[in-house]
């Protein structure tokens, strides 16, 4: 899944948030998202609304248990929009799945996540395109997530 870039967007709305209890991810307000782009083959997905084709939040069953504990350090970034590019390859309801695989690392005194794969990849582009969560992209395609959500 390609995305292109719009640094003249930003909606400066809602809270990423992390449900203790259900072990996940979540945003409110919930957005309209109708399509998912799965990191990897984990319960963690990018929601997508194909109507307006935006990248909206990060969402879905991630246990604590399974990050891995470590400094998270931010990338250099600009707030902007993301958008999908070839959108009409993709149904509403559905999804599809990364081909990288995502570890989550989790720096608890920032409280800032990090999905990427074992080793940081090199990224040209770093764009928060959501309240406290940030994409890194290489050649236009998803390699990391960084998010500090509310924990609830």
């Amino acid at each position: 899944m390609i995305f292109r870039i719009d640094y003249n967007e930003f909606n400066d709305y809602g809270t990423p948030i992390y449900r203790k209890s259900e072990q996940s991810f979540d945003f409110e307000p919930w957005g309209n998202s109708d399509f998912s782009l799965m990191l990897g083959s984990s319960c963690i997905g990018l929601e997508i609304n194909l109507n307006n084709k935006r990248l909206l939040y990060l969402s879905g069953l991630s246990p604590i248990k399974t990050w891995k504990k470590d400094k998270v350090v931010l990338p250099n970034f600009k707030k902007g929009a993301l958008f999908v590019e070839n959108s009409e390859d993709y149904a509403p309801g559905t999804g599809i799945e990364t081909n990288n695989q995502f570890t989550a690392f989790y720096d608890k005194k920032t409280g800032w996540i990090c999905f990427h794969s074992e080793q940081l990849p090199e990224y040209d582009n770093c764009i928060m395109f959501a309240n406290n969560t940030i994409a890194a992209l290489s050649n236009n395609v998803i390699v990391s997530i960084w998010i500090k959500p509310k924990f609830i």
